[in-house]
C-alpha cells in the first residue's frame, strides 16, 4: 500500500503542477487581461462576415442612444454594427454584394443632425444613404460619374465658409482629376468643380490648415509633390513642397492634418508605403506663411495598413494611430512639442487595418478599434477588435500585454478543456489517497 501511495503522491504532484500552469495561462491571465486596471488594456471582438474584404470603418452614434456604433464597407457589402447597453454589437447589411464599396464619409449631409452615409457604390458611382434618426437608411440616392473614369477615393470637404459637408472624388481614366460635388444643404449633390492633375493623386483629403473656414484640399502625388490648393481657386497652390527625395517610390499613402506644435495651424503627417517592407512617416510643419523647416522623416521596416487621429489621452489634441503589416497597432502621443516621443504598441490577432476609435461601456475615453483579417491554420474569419486602454490623466500610460489576444483562438478552448480534465483527474487521485489513508495496514 505504501508503494501505491508514493506513486499516487507523485502523480498528484505532477497533476497539481499541470493544473496550476493551465489554470494560470488559459483562465487567470485572459481573465485579468479583460478586467484590467490602469496601465493595462483589454480587447473585445465583433465577428464579421468570413471571407469579406473590408476596407473602411467609421465609428459614431447612429441612433442617438449615446453609444458608438460602427459602419463598415468592403468589396462585398456596406454594413452597420449597432451597440446595445450591454456593450454587444448587432451586425446588419445595408447594401448587398456590388462591385466595390469604399471611401467612406459618415456625417450629417441633409441638415437634420443625424449622421448619414456616403460611399463609393461601384467604380463609376457613389451612394448617399440618409439616416432617419433611428439608424434606418432606407432613403438613398445614387450618383454616377463619367463611365470612362474610375472612382479611386472619396473624401469630405467644405466649400468656402459653408457649414454643410460637400463630397470630393478622386478619378482616374484617360487622365486624373478631382471632382468636387456641392451639397445644397438637404443632401442633394451636384458637380461644382473639376481639378485636373498632371500626375497621379495617391492621397487626397479635405483640410483647413489656416483655420479660416475656407475649404482646401491636400494632395500627395506619385511624383512626391505635396500641395494644398483652395477649393475655389484651384490654379493657385497655397502650399507646396516636394517630398520625393525623402520617400522615393509611393505605393499608397494617408494624409493626416493635425496641429503638432500648438500654434493654431494645421500641420501634416504624411504616411507613405514605398514597398511591402518599407514605409515612411513624414512630419510637415506649417506656419501662417507656409511650410516651416525641413521635413522630419521616420522609416519603418513594415508597410502601413491604415492611419488615423484621435484624442486618446483626453488632453485636447489628436494622437496618432497606425496599423502595420507586422501585425501591430502603434499609438503615438501628441505632446504639442513638434515630434512625438511617447508611444504604445498594441498586438493584434493578425493583420489590423483601417484604425479608428470608439467609446464603449468599458471606458470613458475613446478606445482604439481596428479591423482584423484572420487567415491562420486554426481560424479563418474576419473580426473587429476594440482595444480598451486604461490611462493616467493626460498621459498615455505604458501598456502591459496579457494573453488576451488568444480569447477567440481554439487553442484557448483546448487549453481550458485540458485544465478541466486535469482538475477532475486531480480530484479522483485525492479521493483515492484519502481512501488508502483510512484503510488499516495489513
Amino acid at each position: 500500500m505504501m508503494n501505491n501511495m508514493r506513486v499516487l503522491k507523485r502523480v498528484l504532484a505532477g497533476l497539481l503542477a499541470v493544473l496550476i500552469t493551465t489554470t494560470a495561462f488559459f483562465w487567470v491571465i485572459p481573465y485579468v487581461a479583460t478586467n484590467v486596471d490602469r496601465n493595462t488594456y483589454s480587447q473585445l471582438s465583433i465577428d464579421l462576415i468570413p471571407e469579406h474584404v473590408y476596407r473602411d470603418m467609421y465609428v459614431g452614434d447612429l441612433n442617438s442612444d449615446q453609444l458608438d456604433d460602427v459602419v463598415l464597407t468592403g468589396f462585398q457589402s456596406l454594413q452597420i454594427a449597432m451597440q446595445n447597453q450591454s456593450g454587444e454589437f448587432q451586425l446588419s447589411t445595408l447594401l448587398g454584394a456590388r462591385e466595390t464599396y469604399g471611401g467612406l464619409v459618415v456625417t450629417d449631409l441633409d441638415g437634420d443632425a443625424d449622421p448619414d452615409i456616403c460611399c463609393r457604390n461601384s467604380t463609376s458611382s457613389f451612394v448617399v444613404l440618409y439616416n432617419d434618426g433611428s439608424a434606418d437608411f432606407a432613403n438613398r440616392s445614387f450618383y454616377s460619374v463619367d463611365s470612362a473614369q474610375n472612382i479611386r477615393s472619396l473624401f469630405p470637404f467644405h466649400l468656402e465658409y459653408e457649414n454643410r459637408t460637400d463630397i470630393g472624388l478622386t478619378l482616374s481614366g484617360d487622365d486624373y482629376r478631382i471632382c468636387l460635388y456641392s451639397n445644397n444643404g438637404h443632401g442633394d449633390f451636384s458637380l461644382n468643380l473639376t481639378i485636373s492633375c498632371s500626375s497621379i493623386p495617391v492621397a487626397v483629403t479635405g483640410v483647413d490648415p489656416d483655420q479660416n473656414g475656407r475649404g482646401e484640399i491636400a494632395m500627395l502625388h506619385n511624383d512626391g509633390n505635396f500641395t494644398v490648393v483652395s477649393s475655389v481657386y484651384p490654379s493657385n497652390a497655397s502650399l507646396f513642397i516636394n517630398i520625393g527625395q525623402w520617400i522615393g517610390y509611393i505605393d499608397n499613402a494617408w494624409i493626416l492634418p493635425v496641429d503638432l506644435d500648438d500654434d493654431s495651424t494645421k500641420d501634416f503627417l504624411v504616411v507613405v508605403n514605398d514597398g511591402p517592407r518599407s514605409s515612411r512617416i513624414v512630419f510637415l510643419r506649417t506656419s501662417a506663411t507656409g511650410f516651416s523647416g525641413s521635413p522630419v522623416v521616420w522609416s519603418f521596416a513594415s508597410a502601413f495598413l491604415g492611419a488615423s487621429l484621435a484624442d486618446l489621452d483626453n488632453d485636447g489634441d489628436s494622437d496618432f494611430i497606425f496599423t502595420q503589416l507586422s501585425g501591430v497597432t502603434t499609438v503615438f502621443e501628441n505632446d504639442q512639442n513638434g515630434i512625438p516621443n511617447r508611444h504604445m504598441i498594441l498586438p493584434s490577432q493578425s493583420l489590423p487595418h483601417s484604425p479608428t476609435t470608439m467609446r464603449t461601456n468599458l471606458s470613458e475615453y475613446p478606445s482604439v478599434a481596428v479591423i482584423n483579417q484572420v487567415d491562420e491554420y486554426l481560424v479563418d474569419y474576419n473580426h473587429m477588435e476594440i482595444t480598451v486602454v486604461s490611462r493616467e490623466t493626460g498621459v498615455l500610460a505604458e501598456s502591459i500585454w496579457f494573453a488576451s489576444h488568444f480569447m477567440h483562438n481554439p487553442i484557448l478552448l483546448a487549453g481550458r478543456v485540458a485544465s478541466a480534465v486535469t482538475g477532475i483527474a486531480l480530484i479522483i487521485i485525492v479521493v483515492k489517497l484519502l481512501s488508502l489513508t483510512k484503510r488499516p495496514d495489513s
